[in-house]
């Protein structure tokens, strides 16, 4: 049973990264939070389609939420969606003005 228990650790910390309450997870995910709070106290295991739900919401692989991937990719992980598409802004405006400048950033 330590799969189990490497996913519940694994929800926790990244629900917990996100700076998420189980409530406001478990909405965003679409699922209950006795469901959630189950989850990752290991006392019951998520379906394949709610572990993708959980995976795509706190964009990690399911892989990692199931241990077997060592390493928390980072990138974009704490972002809220607004703070992803202020950067995902930033990025196309600093690219644009990298082609239109002779000043480079990225020698």
């Amino acid at each position: 049973m330590r799969d189990s228990v490497v996913i519940g650790d694994r929800l926790r910390a990244v629900r917990e990264l996100r700076r998420e309450s189980q409530a406001q997870a478990a909405h965003r995910i679409g699922i209950s939070a006795n469901a959630l709070c189950q989850y990752e106290k290991n006392d019951r295991r998520p379906t394949y389609t709610v572990l993708i739900r959980i995976a795509r919401h706190y964009r990690v692989s399911t892989d990692y939420l199931l241990g077997l991937e060592l390493d928390l990719n980072l990138s974009a992980f704490s972002l809220s969606e607004d703070e992803i598409k202020a950067v995902e802004a930033f990025l196309i405006t600093h690219r644009s003005l990298q082609k239109t400048s002779s000043f480079q950033l990225d020698k």
